[in-house]
């Protein structure tokens, strides 16, 4: 990931990875790149595809429709 201040690698102490890694909550820290003081935060993202195999029930017991 490139620092939003310098445009470096980000580097970070590690325990403020750790720390939004482990509670998702944002955390401040500083830059080690650059001494700048970075809010870090965690994004999920989803991606959606259509289910081709060969199950009639999903995970939860709900029938599947064929596509």
């Amino acid at each position: 990931m490139k620092c939003p201040n310098c445009k470096q690698e980000l580097m970070l102490n590690s325990p403020v990875e750790y720390n939004v890694e482990t509670y998702r909550k944002p955390a401040v820290g500083v830059a080690l790149c650059c001494g700048v003081g970075i809010r870090l935060e965690v994004v999920t993202t989803f991606k959606a595809t259509v289910y081709t195999g060969k199950a009639i029930f999903d995970d939860w017991g709900y029938e599947i429709k064929p596509a």
